[in-house]
């Protein structure tokens, strides 16, 4: 089950970083984008300014996906052109940026990006500067399975058109994360780097933002476990009553994931869960994919808690898990919503209040993915006769069990693959849900 979970972590880690062999045979396979009009007058006024030899670039992530962006960079009323391209042989990725007067687009200057990076990962635009005007975040793929290189631009219009758009920050990131973390009224980056066995000794989160003296620059960092190996994409939130921040999850060099929560204490960043021993941490330690997230739609971002299902504590890789969706109270962890996740199919099933007073236990039936719940027995983990539940799953394409006599009814389609359910018959318990009940407590991950 480990060496399945590591072998599933690794690959997410790669696609996640979107590696640049693989981006650049995507981007020979596809037809280049068919332009809009105005995108087209901005690439002819490149093309007279800078020649014809050139190859627009486009982010592989985030809001921007365009070689071309249109934005209010100085917050004058008028949008400037931002182009990503690379001219001639050169693998060196330049910036644009294009004014438009009186109706004709024109050069502004060409700014040089990274000389040793070829791949735009994200372009965006925050108010990272109490200064007017946003300031221009491009992340720049490197090639790393591990992270990525982040620079973020300032530009005045005041200055000389050479001299308009300034570099003021330059990083590492495996994951970038963007809100006002110490409640300042301007937004912080918040910049996750994971160790990738070179420069980067630890994984580290950063919080890069304005400076007393007005420069851009990281105003707190803090070291995070050093076996943490990657990182998926943090959620920004409320933690609990007061308590704002982020949780990034996770994945550890064993194959096991967890989650982080990172808060800032006025300008100096802090690791609720990892206080005092770190048992709060290690509670948080799982081996499915079950992400962090606001769940119940309460505006408090509840953290995954796994743990055997009752009976299977003694059944080694054969265990199956249930989650406590939980809330960090400042202290420990209190209970949300208990629920059955099936990472692998894709769904969810919270537990409803009719069963939170009983041992509610799951199994697998043979071969195929049918999950029985019932009433568990201390004595006999297999003794089903108090059921309550089954949810089943199976492809379209899938020949039929002619065997199956429980009778199920739809709960969703994805794709080719069918979710149904199958309540006991002719059973008089309170723990018995209504098909509407169960259509409630069921849902999709993706």
């Amino acid at each position: 089950m480990k060496l399945k979970v590591l072998l599933f972590a690794l690959c997410a880690c790669l696609l996640l970083s979107s590696c640049m062999p693989l981006q650049s045979n995507v981007e020979e396979l596809m037809q280049p984008p068919k332009l809009t009009e105005e995108q087209f007058r901005v690439e002819e006024a490149l093309h007279n300014a800078v020649g014809s030899d050139i190859h627009l670039k486009y982010p592989r992530s985030g809001s921007y996906r365009s070689a071309f962006t249109f934005f209010d960079l100085d917050e004058d009323g008028s949008e400037e052109a931002i182009v990503l391209y690379s001219q001639g042989t050169e693998a060196e990725i330049r910036i644009a940026i294009l004014a438009n007067q009186n109706g004709q687009w024109s050069m502004v200057s060409s700014y040089p990006g990274l000389s040793f990076t070829s791949e735009v990962d994200f372009i965006r635009f925050e108010s990272l500067s109490s200064r007017q005007g946003k300031n221009l975040v491009i992340g720049w793929g490197t090639g790393n399975s591990v992270n990525n290189i982040v620079t973020v631009y300032t530009y005045d219009s005041s200055r000389s058109s050479a001299d308009r758009l300034v570099r003021s920050y330059i990083g590492d990131y495996s994951q970038v994360a963007v809100d006002d973390f110490n409640q300042d009224g301007l937004q912080e980056l918040l910049l996750v780097t994971a160790a990738d066995g070179y420069d980067i000794d630890t994984p580290t989160v950063r919080m890069v933002g304005e400076m007393p003296d007005g420069n851009i620059d990281d105003i707190s960092s803090v070291e995070l476990n050093s076996n943490i190996a990657s990182f998926l994409q943090p959620v920004c939130g409320l933690l609990s009553d007061g308590m704002y921040g982020a949780v990034v999850d996770c994945y550890t060099t064993s194959g096991m994931m967890c989650t982080v929560a990172i808060v800032a204490e006025e300008n100096t960043l802090t690791l609720p869960l990892n206080t005092g021993d770190g048992e709060l941490f290690r509670k948080t330690s799982r081996h499915q994919e079950v992400l962090s997230g606001d769940i119940n739609a309460d505006g408090v971002l509840e953290i995954p808690l796994e743990f055997p299902a009752p009976g299977h504590e003694k059944l080694g890789d054969d265990a199956l898990y249930l989650t406590n969706y939980s809330v960090f109270s400042g202290q420990d962890f209190e209970t949300v919503q208990r629920a059955f996740v099936n990472q692998a199919m894709g769904y969810r099933f919270c537990f409803p209040k009719a069963w939170e007073e009983e041992q509610i236990t799951v199994m697998r039936q043979g071969t195929r993915e049918t999950f029985v719940f019932y009433v568990y027995h201390e004595r006999d983990l297999y003794d089903q006769s108090e059921e309550v539940l089954r949810l089943r799953s199976y492809s379209t394409q899938d020949a039929q069990d002619k065997l199956e006599t429980n009778t199920y009814f739809p709960l969703g389609t994805k794709g080719t693959m069918v979710y149904c359910a199958a309540l006991p018959e002719n059973v008089d318990s309170d723990l018995i849900l209504t098909q509407e009940e169960v259509q409630e407590c069921f849902s999709f991950l993706y």
